[in-house]
């Protein structure tokens, strides 16, 4: 196979879309040819023409309605769009336009899955591209952000949290690599909702930790403890190792006690509890002191306020 091969077979396909004043389109047999096309060039490694072939395939058959067929076209176009950028280099890996390329072909692969009543796929391939864009940079990494959301919120919303752990997983640790801990312990908590709703309870009761684990680590101690109020109201939780862990934690917080927190963290063997996103936080985070006159904490709204002397239960 050559690449003068695969531009005869693009032209060709390209002809009966279009058709002519003698012979009427046939778009069957072009996204057959575009297939084929797409195929070759990716025999001789010529990826942005792959994708130029691949995505006509899939619009051939949306418009002939074979829609589950465009959808895993559009899939395959994210693959064949990522290798372009991370093999061959063919798309700048730090074009924005790059990154949007990818996104918008997950977006149209999800539309056209979920009109073939396939839920789980619609959803999924959001997840995938994400985790494409976390290999390019800090743009790709906030519309990854934005894809998971997209994805946990088609699988949540189709009762099918069975299939959404590892993208709330992707997106907990993505979140706490980019800084963002109170989004990541908002996610936790949302997550553990999910595992509930599946009778995941080993993970619903990590989920309750991770999220006070993350308002510890910004200092919002204030969060981190009606968090637990709310948490212990949950069966699943409150008889937990993790619950006990998280009392040991916010009673270390309350004493200014960073040799009680530290001491928790170490003999309940919160690293090996934890997931590994969370458990490198390792509490007290030494940008917010324990001691040394007041000790001053993120509050609910963002702002700064002396610690109460809250009863933790």
């Amino acid at each position: 196979m050559s690449q003068s091969e695969a531009e005869k077979l693009l032209k060709l396909a390209d002809a009966s879309a279009r058709g002519s004043l003698f012979k009427s389109k046939d778009l069957e047999k072009a996204s057959l040819l575009y297939d084929d096309a797409s195929k070759m060039f990716q025999s001789v490694r010529l990826f942005h023409k792959a994708v130029l072939a691949k995505e006509r395939c899939a619009e051939s058959n949306e418009e002939t309605n074979n829609v589950f067929l465009a959808a895993r076209s559009y899939d395959q176009c994210v693959l064949l769009a990522s290798r372009a950028v991370l093999e061959t280099k063919e798309f700048d890996v730090n074009d924005s336009k790059a990154i949007q390329l990818l996104s918008d072909f997950s977006a149209r692969a999800s539309a056209c899955y979920a009109s073939s009543s396939r839920m789980q796929q619609s959803g999924e391939c959001l997840a995938k591209c994400a985790r494409i864009l976390e290999k390019l940079g800090v743009k790709g990494e906030e519309k990854s952000v934005s894809l998971y959301e997209r994805a946990l919120d088609v699988l949540c919303e189709n009762e099918l949290e069975l299939y959404a752990s590892d993208a709330f997983r992707a997106l907990c640790a993505l979140r706490c690599k980019t800084g963002a801990f109170r989004e990541a312990a908002e996610l936790c908590v949302r997550f553990a909702v999910a595992c509930d709703k599946i009778s995941s309870t080993a993970t619903q009761r990590r989920c309750y930790l991770h999220a006070i684990i993350a308002y510890l680590w910004v200092g919002d101690v204030k969060e981190a403890e009606l968090s637990y109020a709310d948490f212990m109201e949950i069966d699943a939780f409150a008889n937990s190792e993790e619950s006990l862990i998280s009392y040991e934690l916010l009673r270390g917080y309350k004493e200014e006690d960073a040799g009680m927190i530290e001491t928790t963290w170490r003999e309940r063997r919160v690293p090996e509890i934890a997931d590994a996103c969370f458990s490198r936080l390792k509490l007290p985070n030494p940008a917010f002191p324990l001691k040394g006159g007041s000790m001053m904490m993120m509050g609910r709204g963002g702002g700064k306020e002396e610690e109460e002397d809250d009863d933790l239960t």
